[in-house]
């Protein structure tokens, strides 16, 4: 209702990796007609620091490469 183009990742049917993520973020800002990009994570994650936190996507508990770092 905001006007937002939504694109939506859940592991409801199938496992969210990192790769499906950054090819959409690369695909809209390689468009080059993005006045903002908001980035909204509903899941597990932690902070190791101020300056350090990680989502935790679906593969994360057994592939490390699927612990994002923001």
């Amino acid at each position: 209702s905001s006007g937002y183009d939504v694109r939506l990742f859940t592991d409801k049917t199938k496992a969210v990796e990192r790769s499906a993520i950054f090819r959409e973020i690369k695909g809209l800002v390689e468009a080059g007609n993005l006045q903002r990009l908001l980035i909204y994570f509903a899941g597990h994650g932690f902070l190791r620091g101020p300056i350090d936190e990680y989502w935790l996507l679906s593969g994360a508990p057994t592939d490390s490469a699927e612990a994002v770092n923001v």
